[in-house]
């Protein structure tokens, strides 16, 4: 039996849909989508699911600023396609074989495990930057038609926003968790919010249908600090052109000012508490609700570059196994190790810049974060009946 697309994912409104998702199911399918750049990965299950539960869990998990070829089964097909042309000396780090060389490091492995179990999908389209690209997604229109540019919160977009004028999606536009909750699901955010706004309540994530967020509204933010600066978003901060101003939202107040933390790992525990608010809640009859949104909108990578020493030290010594003696010192030292300026941090060759090492370290922290969000849905039963979308 086929199924139509809005039957597959319970909407009761087709204005707003999740326009990459496109599934004909048969019983016990699992269907998973893959897009990369951007990366859609969808898992999709409906027969099985519909015996129990009436609509499925979605998941939809959107990053920043990664590239084509950051993804190891992006980057292994590219490697394949050079050796297939007589380049056999063509490498790259994102594709290299560490476990050929004994190594145990893979920079993608939970996301080339779902491209691996599904579908790869290459033909997507977006805006060429942030912003727009995520308000499209959420509100179903070309960035053309939601009047949301690059801009900062306090940026005038000359009058096309009925509610106020400032940059932000009107507040006249139905957006994707509102289509959602009114067909019975609970939504939850995590993360970015640049483009729907702070010109008033009803622009933030709670007035577009979320029940619970934890967010920023820049376009970047300090990792630790979690101030907007012109080095971290790109302009002066709204009502604070001189000074930082902390740009982290818990709901539509402030966060916690004794809020400590790099900021992604706070959008992770709240993601992970999210999930287990609404199986709890579920499980104990205090919410009827089926399904779950889960809209995790990662400020990864997107400067500022930073990220827990423990994930750059692996990377750092996965990167000089692979560079080999250009990434060595005088010494016979891993150079990624030290200050690049220092003595001890010149490498005897070329090697990566500290930068393409920051990103690197980066990515491979948010594919352990995809890795963990699968983990904690098996645990509460939730994966055999959820969408996951990675964007």
């Amino acid at each position: 039996k086929k199924t139509k697309k809005s039957e597959v994912l319970g909407f009761q409104k087709v204005a707003c849909t999740l326009p990459s998702i496109i599934a004909e199911s048969t019983r016990d399918a699992k269907i998973l989508l893959v897009l990369v750049f951007m990366v859609v990965i969808v898992t999709v299950r409906t027969q099985r699911q519909a015996e129990r539960a009436s609509q499925p869990h979605v998941v939809l998990m959107v990053v920043d600023d990664i590239g084509y070829s950051n993804i190891g089964f992006n980057a292994k097909l590219i490697k394949q396609n050079e050796i297939d042309k007589g380049n056999t000396e063509f490498d790259l780090f994102e594709a290299h074989d560490f476990a050929a060389d004994g190594i145990s490091f893979s920079l993608t492995p939970h996301f080339d495990r779902m491209a691996e179990e599904g579908t790869i999908l290459r033909r997507h389209y977006s805006h060429v930057t942030c912003t727009p690209t995520r308000m499209a997604l959420l509100s179903g229109r070309l960035p053309v038609h939601i009047g949301t540019e690059l801009g900062e919160p306090n940026t005038w977009d000359g009058g096309y926003n009925k509610s106020w004028g400032y940059e932000g999606v009107s507040t006249d536009m139905t957006l994707l968790p509102r289509v959602l909750t009114d067909a019975g699901y609970r939504a939850f955010h995590v993360g970015k919010a640049d483009g729907m706004g702070i010109a008033s309540r009803a622009h933030m994530p709670l007035g577009r249908g979320f029940e619970d967020s934890l967010a920023f509204f820049h376009h970047g933010n300090d990792l630790y600090t979690y101030e907007a600066s012109r080095f971290d978003s790109g302009a002066p901060p709204a009502c604070s052109p001189y000074d930082q101003m902390v740009d982290l939202w818990d709901n539509d107040q402030p966060a916690p000012s004794n809020t400590t933390g790099y900021e992604e790992d706070l959008f992770h525990a709240r993601a992970m508490q999210q999930i287990d608010r609404f199986a709890d809640e579920k499980e104990s009859g205090e919410s009827n609700a089926e399904s779950m949104f889960l809209y995790y909108a990662s400020r990864l990578a997107h400067t500022t570059l930073a990220v827990p020493d423990a994930f750059r030290r692996r990377v750092e010594d996965a990167y000089c196994h692979y560079g080999g003696d250009a990434c060595h010192n005088h010494q016979g030292l891993c150079a990624l190790r030290f200050d690049h300026t220092s003595v001890l941090g010149r490498a005897l060759g070329d090697c990566a810049l500290d930068e393409r090492v920051e990103f690197l370290s980066m990515l491979h922290y948010l594919d352990h974060l995809a890795g963990d969000l699968r983990l904690k849905l098996e645990a509460r039963n939730m994966w055999e009946d959820t969408v996951f979308v990675w964007a």
